[in-house]
């Protein structure tokens, strides 16, 4: 019997489902065709009527969802009734068969009415599901991506909720921290002292609002801004929201600024230099004891008050105009310069003044401070030495005018003491040597009739004739040494040779020359200057320098010449040499050096001890049209 009707069930279905889909008499005809073969199974009309209510609860609910449901329950119905037809002529009770599934149709629409609606609010509360979903994961991201430390904690003191933030801050997953105690996190001693007590305050239903130092994880010791938000359920405190800033750094700018604004005050209050900060209307709004001292003024009679009171009427326009080019940020002398100027005192006085202005923009307008030093004392200074310079000025051009005739003084006596020797030198050699000579002759005249006598006359007359020689001799090199001839005669490498030839027999020191027949185009004076130069070295050589070997070197390079007097005595320390030591040498090593410079030369003394001693010298080539053109009126 149940596999009956199952297989009618399945029939009826697919009849029915036919039937609302075209409503044609074909489909309606089937409807009577299944009621006859009910009727030939023995099936009843009860379940006939619960197949249908199956099938069409099944069928109707789609379509009473899509607002079709009135018009297919009533095909529905009229499909049933003709499906029950065959029943009429078999069974008594059809019309109350008929009654009962119109009241179950009703039932089923009243059913399916209430699942449209069910389904609507549904539909209403799914979308409103996913709006909190969305709103959630916009909250979870605002929450995780601030900066912030923003956590939950109950009124057991754990906590229920916790940002990225705050995890990383104490290097613990979310996991870790949810569920535990804030002792568990922050360690005993923090909150036991600190967060405990601000807590309780907040579970009391106040805010609380407080900063102190903690010690977190990642970061170390921090100072912290916190604040505490009572959540209440109904009228009880449940959770408190605790909202932690790390103002580290914030704390350090303000105290900073603090130390910078005390130092600031220490400074303007200590300073000797008077300190005015202004406005951008060009009106003080601070000044310093040194300025109150230095404008004669109390500080009422200045602060509040334009900076024109403090300078002379004749510069008030212009400093005003300066403060106002400032203030449009056109470029002006004053900022970052230090500029002379006058100020005047509440007396009326004027007096100089150094201004040193800086400018700064705010968010209020622009200001500016003004460092003024009293320079009158700088400036009687600088006049007593305008006045000093002018008078060593005077003095310095008097000694270098008098410098200058010394050195045209020194040029005249140095050509005169050479004409003078060379005077001298020609006397000793032409009279006195003539005369000497003569002498010599008659003494040779005089021996010979000594000898005829044989009275021993003789041997005085030999005698004397020696020491005539010797006197002879002596007085033919100091004619040599006064000017020699052949400086004159011969040139100056033979002149040089001839005296270095003597120098070295007299003095055993072995002397080693050389010398370009170039420097023969020189002057006779440059000539004679190097002569006197190399004669005066070999001197010195021979008197201090304790030397076994000098040399000797003159070349010519086509502009003029460069000698080397050098020797391997003891040395000395040049800068040490004092002037008596200079004096000792007879002209020296000033003489030399002044005797160069008469030719326009160069003088260079290279020596140390135990190192031995090196004079250089340079003697420029001057043609003599070009020594004529300049040789000066009167020298």
């Amino acid at each position: 019997m149940n596999e009956s009707l199952q297989k009618f069930s399945g029939q009826y279905q697919t009849a029915l489902q036919d039937y609302l889909a075209d409503e044609g008499e074909e489909s309606l005809h089937e409807a009577y065709e299944l009621g006859r073969h009910a009727v030939a199974e023995g099936l009843g009309v009860l379940d006939i009527a619960k197949i249908h209510q199956q099938v069409s609860l099944a069928l109707l609910m789609p379509a009473f969802a899509s607002g079709k449901g009135k018009r297919q329950a009533h095909a529905v119905e009229g499909f049933l009734m003709e499906a029950l037809s065959p029943f009429e002529a078999h069974h008594r009770g059809f019309r109350e068969a008929n009654a009962l599934l119109r009241e179950l149709n009703e039932t089923l629409e009243h059913r399916a009415a209430e699942l449209a609606a069910t389904n609507r609010e549904l539909s209403h509360e799914i979308t409103r599901r996913k709006a909190s979903e969305e709103m959630w994961k916009r909250y979870e991201s605002i929450v995780n991506t601030s900066r912030e430390f923003l956590t939950l904690v109950g009124s057991n003191y754990r906590y229920e909720a916790a940002n990225d933030a705050y995890c990383q801050a104490h290097r613990k997953s979310r996991e870790e921290i949810l569920g535990s105690s804030v002792e568990d996190v922050w360690g005993g001693t923090a909150f036991w002292t600190i967060i405990k007590g601000h807590l309780d305050h907040c579970f009391s239903g106040e805010e609380v609002h407080y900063q102190a130092w903690f010690e977190v994880a990642a970061f170390g010791r921090r100072f912290f801004d916190v604040s505490y938000y009572p959540y209440q359920q109904k009228t009880t405190v449940t959770h408190a929201i605790v909202v932690t800033r790390d103002v580290t750094d914030r704390w350090r700018a303000e105290r900073a600024l603090r130390e910078s604004e005390e130092q600031f005050r220490t400074l303007m209050h200590s300073a000797i230099d008077a300190i005015i900060l202004a406005d951008s209307d060009g009106r003080v709004i601070a000044c310093n004891q040194a300025a109150r001292t230095m404008f004669g003024r109390a500080r009422e009679e200045i602060v509040g008050h334009p900076l024109g009171l403090l300078v002379p009427d004749e510069q008030r326009g212009a400093r005003e105009s300066e403060i106002n080019r400032i203030r449009q940020d056109e470029p002006t002398r004053l900022i970052g310069k230090t500029v002379e100027m006058h100020g005047i005192r509440k007396n009326g006085n004027q007096f100089p003044i150094e201004l040193s202005l800086a400018s700064w923009q705010t968010e209020s307008g622009r200001f500016y401070c003004g460092i003024i030093r009293d320079i009158t004392e700088r400036k009687r200074a600088e006049e007593a030495l305008r006045k000093s310079e002018e008078h060593y000025r005077t003095l310095f051009n008097e000694a270098k005018a008098m410098q200058e005739k010394l050195r045209v003084l020194s040029s005249k006596i140095l050509h005169a003491q050479e004409e003078e020797r060379k005077r001298i030198s020609r006397e000793l050699h032409d009279e006195v040597g003539q005369a000497l000579t003569a002498i010599s002759v008659n003494l040779q005249l005089l021996k010979r009739k000594a000898a005829k006598a044989d009275d021993g006359l003789d041997a005085t007359v030999a005698e004397t004739q020696s020491i005539l020689e010797q006197t002879m001799h002596n007085v033919h090199r100091f004619s040599y040494e006064l000017r020699p001839a052949m400086l004159d005669d011969l040139g100056l490498v033979i002149a040089l040779r001839w005296y270095i030839k003597g120098f070295a027999k007299r003095t055993s020191i072995k002397v080693n020359f050389r010398a370009d027949a170039g420097v023969e185009q020189l002057q006779n004076e440059s000539k004679t200057v190097i002569y006197r130069v190399i004669q005066e070295s070999l001197t010195n050589v021979y008197k201090y320098a304790d030397a076994e070997r000098a040399a000797v070197l003159i070349r010519w390079t086509g502009d003029g010449a460069r000698l080397t007097v050098k020797d391997n005595g003891r040395g000395f320390q040049p800068d040490q040499l004092d002037l008596s030591s200079r004096e000792k040498s007879g002209l020296g090593l000033m003489g030399m050096e002044e005797r160069l410079r008469l030719v326009n030369g160069q003088f260079a003394v290279k020596s140390a001890p135990g190192k031995g001693t090196t004079i250089r010298a340079l003697i420029p080539f001057q043609p003599e049209s070009d020594k004529s053109r300049s040789i000066k009126p009167g020298s």
